[in-house]
């Protein structure tokens, strides 16, 4: 045997995650990912729609006598 050559057990093989795992962590990420993410655009939305309409000035009351 060449004491260069380097020799692993078969057991080194890196090990295989099930899909079902790999959906669950992306499900587990995705979840308050996307909910923080709509709640950021709700609260800025009101950055990108302008000021708001100055109200109307009450209309003026008969002056019945």
């Amino acid at each position: 045997m060449n004491p260069n050559e380097r020799t692993t057990p078969m057991n080194d093989r890196p090990k295989k995650s099930p899909p079902w795992l790999i959906a669950l962590a992306w499900i587990i990420v995705a979840l308050p990912l996307s909910w923080g993410l709509y709640q950021s655009i709700l609260k800025s939305k009101p950055l990108f729609m302008g000021p708001a309409p100055a109200a109307a000035p009450p209309a003026p009351t008969p002056n019945v006598k």
